[in-house]
Parts: C-alpha cells; sequence; structure tokens
C-alpha cells in the first residue's frame, strides 16, 4: 500500500502535473487585485515549484484551506 502512495505522490509531484497545475491556476486567476496572493506565486513559481516539490515528495506538505467562510445558518466551509 506504501508502494501505491508513493506511486502516486511521485506522478502529483512532477514537473509536467505542478507545471499543468500552475497553468491552470493562473487561467483561472487572471481577472484578480492586486492583493491577491496569486501575485507572489507567479513571481516566485520556479522556487516555489521546486520547493513544493520537494516537501510533497518528503511527505511534508499539508494542504489548508485559503479562506474559512460561516454561512448564515452557522456551518463553515473552506475556499
Amino acid at each position: 500500500m506504501a508502494s501505491i502512495a508513493l506511486n502516486l505522490m511521485t506522478q502529483i509531484a512532477s514537473g509536467k502535473v505542478l507545471d499543468e497545475a500552475y497553468t491552470n491556476l493562473c487561467a483561472r486567476r487572471k481577472i484578480s487585485g492586486a492583493e491577491d496572493g496569486i501575485w507572489s506565486v507567479t513571481l516566485n513559481w520556479p522556487s516555489i515549484r521546486q520547493t513544493l516539490r520537494h516537501k510533497l515528495l518528503a511527505g511534508g506538505y499539508h494542504l489548508s484551506p485559503l479562506e474559512l467562510i460561516t454561512l448564515k445558518e452557522g456551518n463553515t466551509v473552506s475556499r
């Protein structure tokens, strides 16, 4: 089972997949304000890509929500 997870993470952390994710991110965020975090990613992508790849392969990357939103019913959702 561990080898399956490692193989999947190796695929996810490949340069091709990371670059496709980056391209998709940029395309979805074309209309964004100056304060949007996408600009720091764009300016530093080569360094971020390398760091992200190493963290993914080492098992040291954890996803977290960008923003938590409380709905009027009181439920919280993440974005």
